[in-house]
């Protein structure tokens, strides 16, 4: 599992940030730079790998190419990440966490409530929602005397009871009923 800190846009919704280094950053450089909207770093490393082929050219060595094709994508890998979080924070975004996922979709994903059916924090809902409607203590247990499985249990109980922010879906709370227009913090 990787780290991702999740941004949040009233807007533009939600962005997920791998913490570390990066891989796409240092194999792809400005392309990597451009697709991410770092368009100023972009522009300076293909200028830098320009200057290098140039000077190269007219000097009549490889030292140049070389050592900017060694320590470059070392330095865009390192620092990529950071420059994009650098640029959702110039752009609006608000950190709202950091989750533990296997890639940026489903980092997303967490940070929707889409994951229904199987996180601790899922469970911990599930629960709090049957003891403040059945009126009885459920000592953590999802279900005592159902056929269902505790994941479809969990998975019905949050699809119909669980609500999500109506601009950016994540988690909110609990629904019971008389709540008339849903925000979560980012979003209010």
């Amino acid at each position: 599992m990787k780290k991702f800190d999740i941004y949040t846009h009233p807007k533009d919704g939600l962005k997920a940030v791998k913490k570390g280094f990066s891989w796409p950053g240092f194999f792809f450089g400005w392309i990597w730079a451009f697709y991410k909207g770092l368009v100023g770093a972009g522009f300076f490393i293909m200028l830098i790998h320009i200057v290098a082929v140039a000077s190269d050219a007219f000097i009549g060595t490889t030292v140049m190419t070389l050592i900017v094709s060694i320590l470059l994508p070392i330095i865009v890998g390192g620092s990529g990440n950071d420059w994009y979080r650098n640029r959702l924070l110039k752009n609006g975004y608000i950190l709202m966490r950091t989750v533990d996922a296997a890639s940026h979709s489903s980092a997303i994903a967490l940070s929707k409530g889409n994951s229904l059916g199987g996180s601790k924090e899922d469970y911990a809902l599930v629960n709090h929602w049957k003891e403040n409607t059945t009126g009885h203590q459920n000592d953590g247990i999802i279900s005592d005397s159902d056929s269902d499985s505790d994941d479809e249990v969990v998975s019905n109980i949050l699809s119909e009871h669980i609500y999500c922010c109506e601009k950016c879906g994540a988690k909110v709370g609990i629904n019971y009923g008389n709540e008339d227009q849903i925000r979560c913090w980012s979003c209010a």
